[in-house]
């Protein structure tokens, strides 16, 4: 069902294993698109976003809520502080989902350009 040239083409950059160490997040966007479609693309686009998009909210995440639960065992903060760390946490959640759906309109917008595609076409 699927061409043997595309699958080898598509393996060099993004099938190997050794790519697992590249942390540069780097999809083959345009070949998905040229094989599968813009729709199966703008998926993989949006699922790669989506993820770099995580991980950049798992650097903030992560010393917070270490610091949290190390002074909590502590005996520093009490239950009182650690519900407005759970309610800061979540305005900063707030203010990432607002700025990863404008960033995604801008690089949705770029792809609709670049594959010359009507609005609607396959992106939504």
């Amino acid at each position: 069902a699927h061409s043997t040239a595309w699958l080898a083409r598509l393996y060099k950059p993004w099938g190997d294993l050794k790519l697992l160490l590249d942390l540069s997040f780097v999809q083959p966007i345009p070949m998905i698109r040229e094989y599968l479609g813009p729709r199966v693309a703008f998926i993989f686009a949006w699922n790669g976003f989506y993820c770099k998009a995580l991980l950049a909210l798992t650097f903030v995440a992560l010393p917070i809520e270490a610091a949290v639960n190390v002074l909590t065992m502590c005996g520093l903060l009490g239950p009182t502080i650690h519900k407005r760390t759970v309610l800061a946490f979540s305005v900063v959640i707030t203010i990432w989902a607002r700025l990863t759906v404008n960033a995604w309109n801008r690089e949705q917008e770029y792809f609709v350009n670049l594959w010359e595609l009507e609005p609607g076409d396959g992106s939504q």
